[in-house]
């Protein structure tokens, strides 16, 4: 993965995320080369392909979590205790 720096820094930031979980390689364009980028293309190709997968439904899961705080089903209770202060 090669993220865009300008003009924000939020794809580098995701992509130090992703990195650091393991999900992805990535190159810094500030260092970008062919060379560079054909090799990080082959060494992916090589691996075997990932099987952990990301939850992209933040939304609903707060809905969802706040609505079990305001009025929780019994099956949550020992869920929602864990996530409060103590």
């Amino acid at each position: 993965m090669v993220p865009r720096i300008s003009p924000s820094h939020e794809q580098l930031i995701r992509t130090e995320r992703f990195v650091a979980r393991g999900l992805v390689e990535a190159i810094h364009p500030d260092l970008l080369t062919p060379p560079l980028l054909i090799k990080g293309v082959l060494d992916q190709l090589r691996q075997p392909a990932l099987t952990q997968t990301l939850n992209f439904e933040g939304l609903p899961q707060i809905a969802h979590l706040l609505s079990e705080l305001v009025m929780p089903s019994p099956s949550s209770a020992c869920f929602l205790t864990d996530l409060l202060p103590v």
